[in-house]
């Protein structure tokens, strides 16, 4: 029942399983590269942006494109008296049809908070979205350093970074009515 196994691949298995083991377990991690990054997310109610035609209403007519966070990725470096994070922010932007643009702006806050939802930092980044020739839809990707200090007792955990589309009163207002979130 047996005869056909090949006892050659069997220690070959045994030490790729224990070197795996090894691997999962974290041997060798000093405690800067297992300490833990913030977190990065869109802040709820501006993770969507609808941008209508100045001095106009909310009709569907009214709007020169929609955009919205789609991605948010990034790595850190945390010291003992600073995080680095190098963030991407991938961005869907739609473009309505009527509207014959082909560029259009928009800007991005970046709120960094204390774990106790304090605002340690704020950062506008301004955003130009350009379509070419028909386009209607773009994947606009914004890429940015962020550096907060900290002390000795810090780690990333004690921080949350937001991000958000810096919206109109009314823009704001049509995200809660239309629960854009």
């Amino acid at each position: 029942m047996f005869k056909n196994i090949n006892l050659i691949y069997y220690p070959v298995a045994l030490i790729t399983w224990f070197i795996t083991i090894l691997m999962i377990s974290g041997c060798g991690a000093t405690p800067e590269q297992a300490a833990t990054c913030p977190i990065v997310k869109p802040l709820e109610q501006a993770a969507y942006l609808t941008k209508f035609k100045p001095d106009t209403g909310q009709d569907i007519t009214d709007i020169i494109f929609n955009a919205k966070f789609h991605r948010i990725a990034g790595d850190c470096n945390i010291t003992s008296d600073e995080i680095n994070l190098n963030i991407m922010a991938e961005i869907i932007v739609e473009k309505i049809a009527v509207m014959n643009i082909e560029n259009t702006n928009a800007n991005m806050l970046v709120f960094i908070m204390s774990s106790d939802k304090k605002i340690l930092n704020r950062k506008k980044i301004p955003l130009n979205f350009e379509f070419n020739d028909n386009q209607s839809n773009i994947r606009y990707i914004e890429r940015f350093e962020v550096n907060i200090p900290k002390n000795d007792n810090q780690t990333g955990e004690d921080f949350i970074i937001y991000l958000a589309f810096e919206l109109t009163h009314k823009e704001l207002k049509f995200n809660r009515e239309n629960n854009n979130f």
